[in-house]
């Protein structure tokens, strides 16, 4: 089993592969696709991948609704620490 911890410093790792690439994501439609899943797109790069994939409403809605759902699984995914105590140290 996976270390929770884990579980989410591969999703983390994966966006950052994604976004620090200087590969053009928007090319290919399947490129595009991963790219909005993971990274997000702006509403204007959404409207322009839609013409130039010929994406339908359902399809950006589609990718929308991932991309929110990875990012709800990637923050239920981000390790909880305990807040740091103050240290006392030094302190009369």
């Amino acid at each position: 089993m996976i270390d929770p911890q884990y579980s989410y410093n591969w999703r983390e790792s994966l966006r950052s592969a994604i976004v620090l690439s200087s590969r053009d994501w928007s090319t290919s439609h399947r490129d595009a696709w991963i790219y909005g899943i993971v990274a997000g797109w702006d509403r204007e790069a959404i409207g322009e991948l839609k013409q130039l994939h010929h994406w339908t409403d359902d399809t950006v809605a589609r990718l929308i609704g991932l991309r929110e759902q990875y990012i709800k699984e990637q923050e239920a995914m981000r390790p909880t620490t305990p807040p740091l105590k103050a240290s006392t140290q030094g302190r009369h």
